[in-house]
């Protein structure tokens, strides 16, 4: 496993690449799986952690993408708030306000898949090809349609450079 640390980051926040490390194991709901020794009651003391387990949101906004919340609405206003499904009926795939219970979890669950946004983008643009079949969005971000999608059109796209030659 790599863990890339950003030196300034830690001369900024006064972090020991002990404290980075286990900080980054938190916020992944992870056990370290090398001996680290962080002080403990410092990031008690300076809000990162409580109960030296429990990682607070000054620990997360560590390793967030400053620009994660731009990048989800921008996912966000180009799902189709609706489709037509083959019966001729519409089906709801995402609310329409930003003060829904629906935008509220969707919001949270992308923020812990973020830095995938250009492939979840580009897993978007393909499903909007032919959303028929479209999940709503929560569905849609559990089962990281966006993996399944990329995966079935690059072996499309193989099996027509096959063709080709």
């Amino acid at each position: 496993m790599i863990i890339e640390i950003d030196t300034k980051l830690l001369q900024e926040e006064d972090l020991t690449p002990d404290e980075y490390i286990y900080l980054w194991h938190l916020y992944n709901k992870m056990e370290p799986n090398i001996p680290i020794d962080p002080n403990y009651e410092k990031l008690e003391d300076e809000g990162y952690i409580t109960d030296k387990v429990d990682i607070t949101d000054k620990g997360y906004k560590l390793f967030q993408n400053p620009d994660w919340e731009e990048r989800f609405l921008e996912f966000w206003n180009k799902f189709p708030y609706e489709v037509r499904r083959p019966q001729g009926n519409m089906q709801t795939l995402r609310t329409e306000g930003t003060k829904t219970k629906w935008f509220k979890d969707a919001r949270a669950k992308y923020k812990k898949v973020n830095k995938q946004h250009d492939l979840i983008m580009r897993g978007l643009e393909i499903e909007l090809k032919n959303p028929t079949y479209m999940h709503n969005i929560l569905t849609w971000l559990n089962r990281k349609r966006w993996e399944i999608l990329l995966k079935s059109d690059k072996i499309v796209t193989e099996s027509k450079l096959h063709k080709d030659i």
